[in-house]
């Protein structure tokens, strides 16, 4: 199966020596998902589209947004994403 990556990578809170994960792909981001022990309504929203765009049922723009969704739900997003997130329409794009 061919990688499906996000444009930009989205940068997230890590946990133990590495303080920053750069999330560049639907799988990483599933992977990420997984790890978090924060599961609020987005992040499940999040696993959903993720597995989604995996079985080619969503799109990785669509996984990347409710990606980033969720790692700002649960505190993990990154300053920098949280500034480029909003300078487009990515939020009217959200699933939810």
């Amino acid at each position: 199966m061919a990688r499906l990556w996000f444009s930009p990578a989205v940068s997230v809170e890590g946990d133990g020596p590495d303080p920053t994960i750069v999330v560049s792909t639907v799988e990483g981001a599933a992977e990420q998902l997984l790890t978090w022990a924060a599961q609020g309504p987005k992040w499940h929203s999040a696993v959903q589209v993720c597995a989604d765009a995996m079985c080619g049922g969503a799109t990785s723009n669509q996984a990347r947004i409710a990606f980033i969704a969720a790692a700002e739900e649960a505190g993990r997003l990154r300053e920098a994403v949280k500034t480029t997130a909003r300078t487009g329409s990515v939020y009217d794009q959200l699933p939810i």
